[in-house]
């Protein structure tokens, strides 16, 4: 995707919403000498790096991004949009659509991948069917188990507050209504859908 890009003589812009630098280490050998300048943005500055040539680190919220439309070639984002949480720290609908309306705003083109709802394991809490789960036996569950290594909930309002903050994974039709101006592709296992990834190509781009 990035070598279809063409930024018109000068580095190609690239945001990734909540990655490392480490995710683009080894691509970036594989990217044929392409100049780069890679915006890597999280929410807490202990993510964060140290500037280079390539790499820019930066805390920003992904909901409000404080960039010009269309100013990144291209938006990356890898199994973040279903964290994002709106003003009260809730994961919500509503953050997943200011998030979606922001990659589309500020990336020409863009390349948003999510886990997916109707896959059986769930990869936060590594236990099958957690999320397709009534929320008080989550919140059962919770109490009882220490799911992926976590500590147990203390009480019911503890477990129920965790899963206010619990990842929303989306699903098909969710991601069709976040980004209808891009295709949507299925990554699977064992002839099951996985992931979800939207992606967008620059109108100049589209065949």
């Amino acid at each position: 995707m990035l070598k279809a890009v063409k930024p018109g003589g000068r580095a190609l812009r690239v945001l990734d919403v909540g990655g490392t630098a480490n995710f683009w280490r080894p691509i970036i050998p594989s990217l044929d000498g392409l100049d780069v300048r890679i915006t890597v943005l999280n929410l807490e500055a202990r993510c964060l790096g140290s500037d280079d040539e390539i790499f820019t680190y930066v805390v920003g919220n992904a909901c409000a991004l404080d960039y010009a439309d269309n100013y990144f070639d291209v938006v990356v984002s890898n199994s973040v949009i279903e964290h994002v949480e709106d003003p009260t720290g809730h994961v919500s609908w509503r953050a997943q659509r200011k998030y979606a309306a922001e990659v589309r705003r500020v990336g020409k083109s863009f390349y948003v991948q999510a886990p997916y709802f109707w896959f059986p394991m769930e990869p936060h809490y590594r236990r099958p069917f957690f999320h397709w789960l009534p929320l008080p036996l989550q919140a059962w569950m919770l109490m009882n188990f220490n799911l992926r290594g976590g500590r147990k909930s203390g009480s019911l309002h503890d477990a129920y507050e965790r899963l206010d903050e619990h990842p929303r994974l989306p699903t098909f039709g969710d991601m069709k209504l976040l980004f209808p101006d891009a295709r949507i592709e299925r990554e699977r296992f064992a002839l099951l859908t996985k992931s979800l990834t939207a992606i967008r190509l620059d109108d100049g781009l589209r065949t």
